[in-house]
């Protein structure tokens, strides 16, 4: 148990420190800059169209899990559970894994 919560500790932090445009928005804390869910962006659009927003990639294969993905500017990274074993994953924005590690169990 404390070498899992090592390792999620250890991926929080790595993920944490990735970089950002000058004018990007980013969430660097949970629900936001002031902490209240607000997104601080302008014209963004009120509803969605017809048919919502164009699905770039879909998988099937994650596993099981509750984890939200940490997206970047180059990778979507991913904690998810295959028979029993806790895994973490990385995918470029394309949705091909560009790896994975098994972390616990």
């Amino acid at each position: 148990m404390k070498k899992s919560l090592l390792y999620f500790l250890l991926v929080t932090i790595l993920f944490s420190c990735s970089t950002k445009e000058k004018n990007q928005i980013a969430f660097e804390q949970w629900r936001g800059i002031n902490r209240d869910g607000k997104y601080q962006e302008k014209d963004l659009l009120k509803t969605w169209t017809k048919e919502g927003p164009e699905l770039l990639w879909f998988n099937e294969d994650l596993g099981e899990g509750y984890g939200s993905p940490i997206i970047t500017d180059s990778a979507i990274y991913i904690l998810a559970s295959r028979d029993s074993i806790s895994i973490v994953m990385a995918f470029d924005l394309n949705g091909n894994i560009k790896w994975q590690k098994d972390f616990g169990k």
